[in-house]
């Protein structure tokens, strides 16, 4: 009788969709630098956020490329690979089981090395980005942006480019697994739960213990299948 209701295209999608139109259009050829992600987000008017997982998008698309010391680039079409998560099939439990099976390792080895590694200055920002979330309305797209972007720094806190870079490439499917464990658990439940599960990992990064930053991310990213229907081997 009815009709899906049909769902906004996500805000880093339309900016990755531009972007990718100005390469297509030749304004931006191979081997042309994209600006900072801060001129990115000036000139879309969007957060930074949404700037990084629209550059990832386009990486997994292989469009571009990035250098360090450079950022991120046009490839060449003969340069291009792609690496891509459908996110259409994120609705079947086994593809959600394989995303968070590829998830685990990472972001436990991620959160370890982030223990070790982690200046300062990134352990104040991951501390000010848990308490932004926990102040944020509940599971509001501003709360989603700080989720992914608490996962994303904690990465950045590795000092391994290698997992930022994955890591990132899948953010955007992350966004959708959280949206589904919205729809799925009792919101209050389920914001409490995240909210405990994250200062595990931050304590613990904060107090440099990399065993507990590995078993809290664990942890969470185990809960956080459960939330969503699976378990986790």
């Amino acid at each position: 009788m009815f009709s899906e209701v049909d769902r906004p295209e996500p805000l880093h999608l339309r900016v990755a969709t531009l972007i990718g139109q100005q390469i297509d259009r030749g304004t931006l050829g191979p081997g042309d630098r994209l600006p900072k992600e801060q001129e990115l987000a000036l000139q879309f008017n969007v957060g930074r956020n949404v700037i990084r997982e629209a550059i990832a998008c386009l990486r997994a698309d292989g469009v571009l490329g990035s250098r360090q010391g450079f950022g991120a680039y046009v490839l060449a079409p003969h340069e291009r690979q792609s690496f891509r998560i459908d996110p259409t099939r994120l609705t079947d439990p086994d593809n959600i089981r394989a995303l968070l099976e590829m998830r685990l390792p990472l972001e436990a080895q991620a959160a370890g090395l982030a223990a070790d590694r982690r200046t300062s200055a990134q352990s104040d920002y991951l501390r000010s980005i848990h308490v932004q979330m926990v102040a944020s309305e509940h599971w509001s797209p501003r709360a989603i942006d700080l989720d992914i972007e608490f996962h994303r720094s904690i990465a950045a806190a590795a000092h391994n480019g290698y997992l930022v870079n994955v890591l990132t490439l899948i953010a955007h499917n992350t966004r959708q697994t959280i949206e589904q464990a919205s729809e799925r658990n009792d919101l209050e439940r389920l914001v409490h739960s995240t909210e405990i599960e994250h200062e595990a990992v931050l304590l613990a990064i904060e107090r440099r213990d990399q065993s507990a930053a590995r078993a809290a991310m664990e942890a969470h990213i185990r809960s956080a299948a459960s939330r969503l229907g699976v378990e986790l081997s």
